[in-house]
This record gives C-alpha cells, structure tokens and sequence, in this order.
C-alpha cells in the first residue's frame, strides 16, 4: 500500500515478492488524477492493483484504508500488509488490520529480531513498534538506536524506556493520582524527579496522553485487553484508577495534554510550560472555562458527600461575581494599613529582595514580580500580578520555603498570605505597597 510518493517507495517490495511468485495486492492512493504515476510500472508486477483519488477524478474515490478494509470485508486474506507513506495513513492502515490478526510493525520487528539473532524482550518491541507510530522505517531506526547501546546484551523495556527518553506506566499511575488528589508539592516533586533523570517531557506527555487513553477504553468497556495490549497487572491497575475519575474529566485531561503536546514541540521553556498546565489540573479554580467549572463542582459534591465542610474561597470565586461586584461598586475603596505595623513585617518587607534571591531558581523567577502589603493579624501580604504566579506561590511547598528563608533571615516566623491582581485591575486600587513606605524617605522640617 503507497501513500502519494510513498508509492515509488513501496514499488520495488511488490515488484521482488511478485518476482518470487506471491500473490500481491497493491493499492495506491493520491490526491487527483494529475498526480497519479507508475501505474503501469505496478500492473506489471502485481496480481491486483486498486488506485484510489481524495476527489475521485481517478479510480476509486476515497482513502487507501477504505479500500483496503472493502477487500478485508469481502474475504480477502493476507500475510502481511506493508504501508509505505504518511504516518497518520500507515496509522490508519494498523488499525484496520488489527482485527484481522494480520502481522503488524510489532510482527515485523519481531521477525527481523530473530533473524538478526538478537536478544530483545517483547514488550520492549511492541513499545517501539508503538513509538513508531505506523511508520516501519521509524521503528527500524528506533530498534537500531536501542541495539547500539547493547550490542550483545539483551535489550529489556526498561533499556528502551532509558534510551528514548520515556516514562514507566508506573510513574503516570502515581502522577495521575497525585492530580486527582490535588496535591501540587507531589505533582512537581514527581516532575523534578523525572527531568533530573533525563526524560524528555516531549515523550513524557505524549505518553502520558496514551496512558489517559487506555483508562478511557477501560471505563467504556470490559473487553479491551487484546486492544490495550498491557499485562494482567497492569490492567488490574487501570480499572481501578478508571473508578476513580470521571468521563468527562478524563476526557478534559486527555483534551489539555494533546493540545500540551503540541506545544511543547516548539517550546523553549518545555519544563515550565507542563508545569502549569499540571498545577492548572490541580487547581480548577485558576481557570474559568466550563470544563474547570465543572471540575470544581464535582469537588463540592464529593466533599460534601464525604461530609467535608466546604471553604468558599473569595480568591476564587467566578467571573461573574466579579462583573456584579464591579456593577455595584465601579472602584474599590483602597486597601487600609492595620494601625500597627508589626517590626517583624517591617524588617521581612526591607530585606525581602535578598531573602527572595536565596529561594530555588523556579521560586525565586515568581518572586521577581510580587509586591508587598499587610494583611489582617499583621500577616505579610505577597501579591502576584496573576492567577498563574498565584497558583505557584500559593503552593504549600513554596510557602513553607519563603516562610523559612524569613525565619533564616530574621529569627522570626512570620505568617504569608498569597493574593493576586484582579484581571484588568491595578495593584493600588486594591493594596497598599508597604516596601515603598518602609524605603520612603523622610525629612524633618523646621
């Protein structure tokens, strides 16, 4: 089977097996009649062949894998189907032959393996046949990429998982449910752990997205353990993990990490940008989309089902008690300072800057755009310009950090409040920068 210029590729495999007397089917597909070329060259040399044209000006209209799963239906049967052209095609072409028990790349692979002599674990060859996403040439070269590093050794799952960069099943149960109980601390913690150990987040969320995947199939369905391909154990692990997530969530995580993948291909700042779209997962009440809505809804009622009392949050209340707020007062009277000012404020709020130099590189980048006020009880305010700078300071990890650098600092504990700028409002209008007060200059007058 060719795929546009895939074709001249796949021409040479059918003319050699036509050669040696096996009964080859060709069907090759194009965009219209004006790109269609070596049709004659395939007649030659093969028992059958079918072309196919997007817009139907030649042959059949429609795609190769149309046309392929027509004869499968009809009884045509199959040793084995190659497909040589664009993945998301060869991709197409996987999933057709799969309920045919046709051999796919794994077989292939596996083929080749034994001839090669080498020693390698078998799911470390459907693992690559997976990362080869229906390309054969791909998982070829993934295959040679893995053996190099073990010439002579035998080549296990967690060889290639090392090799390419990727993440254990393991680690997504475990971050998975770190999500799900919302505890941020462990979400960046399993994060660190995973970046100092050298996988690539790239693979990390692609793989991570195909793992929310699996759990979708088995919340659908009880049958899904030829389809699945993973082991009794593993199974076991993800129908109790489905019990513990919604559909809708589910498919709202696999919505965020698809679009995460994408973006992470071209980012330059890949480990920041998954960690606020994961901190975003833990915290629903940063988002104002329907999806997080709902989220935040579901954790109400399971709270309160629990019998949890539930904590209204002025910080993250909706949008639109914002815009009544706003309607009954166009401007909030600004913030007044407590009468007293503690010392301990005072000496935090003159030293903060070199207190916030000596915090963790991902702390202390927040911390550069934070401003300073009194909060009830002479707490010390720290305010961020946004949800997302709030999101990631109002950590109990990060807390509890700049709480002890205060404390190195001063001798002193010093109680923090995290609050952040309204959108599209000002720090002023609501605050009062007690950095500037402290550092103001004053002059006695006769």
């Amino acid at each position: 089977i060719g795929g546009g210029v895939g074709s001249a590729i796949a021409y040479p495999q059918a003319k050699a097996l036509y050669a040696a007397g096996a009964y080859v089917d060709v069907i090759i597909g194009f965009r219209s009649k004006e790109l269609v070329f070596m049709e004659d060259n395939f007649r030659r040399n093969c028992s059958n062949l079918y072309i196919t044209t997007d817009d139907g000006t030649y042959g059949e209209q429609g795609f190769v894998n149309k046309k392929l799963e027509q004869l499968l239906q009809a009884g045509a049967q199959y040793d084995v189907v190659i497909a040589i052209g664009p993945v998301p095609m060869m991709r197409a072409i996987c999933q057709c032959t799969l309920p045919y028990n046709i051999k796919t790349i794994a077989a292939r692979l596996r083929e080749l393996i034994d001839k090669e002599q080498w020693d390698v674990e078998e799911k470390a060859v459907r693992y690559i046949a997976k990362a080869a996403d229906g390309s054969m040439r791909d998982g070829l070269s993934l295959l040679d990429q893995c053996a190099a590093f073990y010439i002579g050794e035998r080549l296990t799952y967690d060889h290639v998982l090392e090799i390419l960069g990727a993440v254990d099943t393991d680690v997504f149960s475990r971050l998975l449910r770190e999500i799900l109980s919302m505890d941020v601390s462990k979400v960046i913690e399993t994060v660190d752990e995973l970046v100092m150990g050298g996988r690539e987040l790239s693979q990390l969320a692609a793989d991570f997205t195909w793992y929310l995947r699996n759990l979708l199939l088995v919340k659908c369905s009880d049958d899904m353990e030829d389809v699945l391909d993973v082991s009794t154990e593993n199974l076991a692990q993800l129908k109790e993990e489905a019990g513990m997530i919604e559909n809708e969530t589910l498919i709202r995580y696999i919505r965020i990490f698809s679009d995460l993948t994408s973006q992470l291909r071209y980012s330059t700042q890949k480990r920041v940008l998954l960690e606020v779209t994961l901190i975003k997962l833990c915290r629903p009440a940063m988002e104002q989309n329907s999806d997080a809505l709902l989220d935040r809804i579901r954790l109400i009622e399971k709270q309160l089902e629990e019998g949890a009392a539930v904590r209204v949050d002025a910080e993250a209340s909706v949008a639109g008690s914002h815009r009544e707020e706003e309607r009954e007062a166009p401007r909030k009277v600004k913030q007044e300072l407590p009468k007293a000012l503690n010392e301990d404020v005072k000496a935090v709020a003159k030293d903060f800057r070199s207190i916030a130099g000596d915090a963790s590189p991902m702390l202390r980048t927040y911390l550069k755009k934070v401003r300073l006020s009194a909060g009830e009880g002479n707490r010390l305010m720290i305010v961020a310009p946004d949800e997302m700078s709030a999101g990631v300071l109002g950590t109990e990890a990060h807390k509890e950090e700049l709480e002890r650098l205060i404390e190195e600092k001063i001798g002193k504990t010093v109680e923090l409040e995290v609050r952040q700028v309204e959108n599209g409002g000002r720090f002023e209008d609501s605050f009062v920068d007690i950095e500037k007060l402290i550092h103001m200059e004053i002059t006695v007058e006769d």
